[in-house]
């Protein structure tokens, strides 16, 4: 890891569209990271790896 870091940016995930259970497959991703948003998970995990939300 470098300190301080040569770039920062937004973390971007993509879901195929042409999937049959592709909206239920962002539902699940969504509502799984609401959660992990509200339980303080996301926040640990981030932190784990030297990131911030």
């Amino acid at each position: 890891m470098l300190e301080p870091p040569y770039y920062t940016g937004e973390f971007f995930t993509t879901f195929i569209k042409a999937r049959l259970d592709a909206d239920e497959i962002v539902l699940a991703f969504n509502t799984a990271l609401s959660d992990m948003k509200a339980d303080g998970s996301l926040k640990a995990l981030l932190a784990k790896y030297g990131q911030s939300c």
